[in-house]
């Protein structure tokens, strides 16, 4: 049988399609998944909630020296706290998370401040996994409006239970509208860190964490993009869980964004956890090869 072109195309679309399905069906279930079809989530979260607001023990808010964040530029908003109903930071539509950042209202300014201890003229977001876990492989996909001075930062803690120990996922844009892939490790002589160029941090990509017991390294889209020894000590005893969150003039961002063009969010499709790779050996992990990095 004889085949014209628009035919062959078709049949060679289906093989790709039944190709990347099947391969799809060989990944091994991830330990945590949120597609954020929905969101729940309460002033303290409760026995079916993914999420929870702000961190473990401080549900109320998070921001400035008072909370031992420094001179932050934002309040972490908790908006089923009393002092602080701000709506419209946490939401979830069309499988997608947004997380958002405000001026913070005027009504509220001067609760904030005072739980802060300094002047804070934002109110962002804060959200933890519930589900905590030691090593693996921890994926997200996601964006950031490109506004200058919003910071989008996904990364792995211990829920303040122990210092050092943060694994870092910064996106950001600076007054020049330049934009910035970071990442940072925290270690007890200090912030190893390394900035990835030329991504479009206004488009979905997927950013990986792999913790081992002894090498972190972080992806995106599938290629490893920097590596470093894992730091030991509190590295190699406490599981940890995710934070993500929206900051002003964060995370390395220089400058304050516009109130005027406020509200702006970062977007999330999905955040998936495995016990380890899943991707090792498969075409989607990507090359292996590094991506260009300041």
């Amino acid at each position: 049988m004889r085949m014209n072109a628009l035919t062959a195309a078709v049949l060679l679309s289906a093989c790709l399609t039944t190709a990347v399905a099947a391969q799809d069906r060989t990944l091994p279930p991830p330990s945590l998944s949120d597609e954020f079809t929905s969101l729940s989530l309460h002033y303290r979260p409760d026995g079916n909630d993914i999420w929870g607001l702000i961190a473990p023990g401080t549900p109320k808010g998070r921001g400035g020296p008072k909370s031992f964040e420094g001179n932050t530029r934002m309040w972490w908003t908790n908006p089923f706290n009393p002092q602080t109903p701000v709506q419209g930071l946490y939401r979830a539509s069309n499988g997608q998370l947004q997380l958002g950042l405000k001026p913070t209202p005027p009504a509220y300014q001067s609760w904030i401040d005072s739980s802060a201890g300094i002047h804070t003229p934002f109110v962002g977001t804060l959200l933890y996994s519930v589900q905590r876990q030691k090593y693996g492989y921890f994926e997200i996909r996601a964006s950031v409006d490109g506004l200058p001075g919003l910071t989008f930062q996904a990364c792995l803690e211990t829920g303040d239970v122990a210092f050092p120990f943060e694994i870092d996922i910064v996106l950001y844009t600076n007054r020049d509208k330049s934009q910035h892939v970071k990442f940072n490790i925290a270690t007890r002589s200090g912030w190893p860190s390394t900035e990835v160029s030329d991504i479009d941090i206004t488009q979905m990509h997927t950013y990986a964490i792999e913790w081992t017991r002894t090498m972190i390294t972080w992806y995106i889209d599938g290629t490893r993009a920097w590596s470093q020894p894992s730091p030991g000590g509190n590295y190699d005893v406490y599981p940890a869980l995710w934070y993500l969150l929206t900051g002003a003039a964060y995370g390395g961002s220089d400058t304050d964004p516009d109130a005027a063009q406020l509200p702006a969010y970062a977007h999330v499709d999905w955040v998936r956890n495995w016990p380890s790779n899943p991707y090792t050996g498969s075409a989607r992990a990507g090359s292996n090869s590094n991506r260009q990095h300041d």
